[in-house]
């Protein structure tokens, strides 16, 4: 909160400053260096079988945000070995399917390979940004 503050402060006080920027959506990011910023890595050595789930979710929620289509993709979300009711997740292209793997194995091996929880069907995905944030959509086959 301070942070805004600040910058509103700042460019106030900059002087001869263009007020004619009509953009309402300072929360989204603007760059690829924004859409990377809060993107997380865990040694999954390190983690105990209860901090599986922070660690999935933390890699997602890291590469959760988006100001584009193009910025979103669709990774497999492990609901063969994890107890996720969805068969796919959204993502920026900050990561891919690789970053997200370890930790799904790590935690399928603390589940054990006999808790899927995939839906009956899979339909076709389609990664969307959607304010500011990936989404991803299944169309039923």
């Amino acid at each position: 909160m301070w942070r805004w503050v600040v910058i509103l402060a700042a460019v106030g006080c900059g002087g001869g400053t263009d007020d004619t920027d009509t953009d309402t959506n300072t929360d989204a990011p603007t760059s690829e260096v924004d859409l990377c910023a809060d993107v997380r890595t865990y040694d999954v050595d390190g983690l105990g079988c209860n901090q599986m789930r922070s660690a999935y979710d933390g890699v997602l929620e890291g590469a959760a945000p988006c100001v584009t289509d193009d910025d979103c993709q669709v990774l497999n979300s492990g609901c063969e070995v994890l107890m996720i009711n969805a068969c796919y997740r959204a993502a920026n292209t900050c990561i891919d399917q690789s970053d997200l793997q370890p930790v799904i194995q790590a935690w399928g091996n603390c589940l054990g390979m006999d808790k899927s929880a995939c839906p009956k069907s899979c339909g076709t995905p389609r990664a969307f940004c959607e304010y500011g944030v990936c989404q991803v959509t299944e169309r039923e086959e």
